[in-house]
């Protein structure tokens, strides 16, 4: 008799970060979520949308952003590539050559509490700290979260954050 071993499926909660400043800004991030939610995992919750300046850039778009949790089986490395290819079939067009206006850009922010640091991904994002963009509407979702790095809580890190631009909170989705 062969007795076959089922592997138990681990549960990993993340949260990501979605921005557009190209097209239809809304509806890449409605399509990005949806996908997201039918090819990468369950979404149980996410943030309002906020129209934020370019960071690390100059362009005539304002971005929207948002942050989503996430319940996913796949692995970091799985997820990264899930995102790429979501990326790309929302037109986004890497260049390679800094940042620069997207249709979609949607980053891991934290991988459960770890701390994953690979070749093309490292997380906590580095620059979460640096960026209220990110930080305002992942405060909205998870305030109490404590990031492994620093182990300040979301709520600490929008206080402590240096970046003062101009944010405008917008309805949900």
């Amino acid at each position: 008799m062969n007795i076959i071993k089922q592997e138990k499926s681990v549960v990993n909660e993340v949260f990501l970060s979605l921005g557009s400043n190209l097209g239809n800004r809304t509806e890449y991030l409605r399509r990005a979520i949806h996908i997201l939610g039918t090819e990468a995992g369950e979404i149980v919750s996410s943030s309002s949308v906020w129209e934020t300046a370019p960071w690390g850039f100059e362009s005539d778009n304002s971005f929207l952003n948002m942050a989503l949790l996430l319940i996913t089986d796949l692995s970091p490395a799985v997820m990264l590539a899930k995102i790429h290819s979501i990326e790309k079939d929302l037109g986004r067009e890497r260049t390679g050559e800094g940042y620069s206006s997207r249709t979609i850009d949607i980053d891991i922010l934290y991988w459960n509490n770890e701390i994953i640091s690979t070749e093309g991904l490292n997380i906590p994002h580095p620059l979460i700290r640096e960026r209220m963009f990110v930080l305002a509407p992942l405060n909205e979702i998870a305030a109490d979260f404590r990031d492994p790095v620093s182990g300040q809580t979301v709520a600490e890190m929008v206080f402590n954050c240096t970046d003062k631009a101009n944010l405008e909170r917008l309805a949900t989705l």
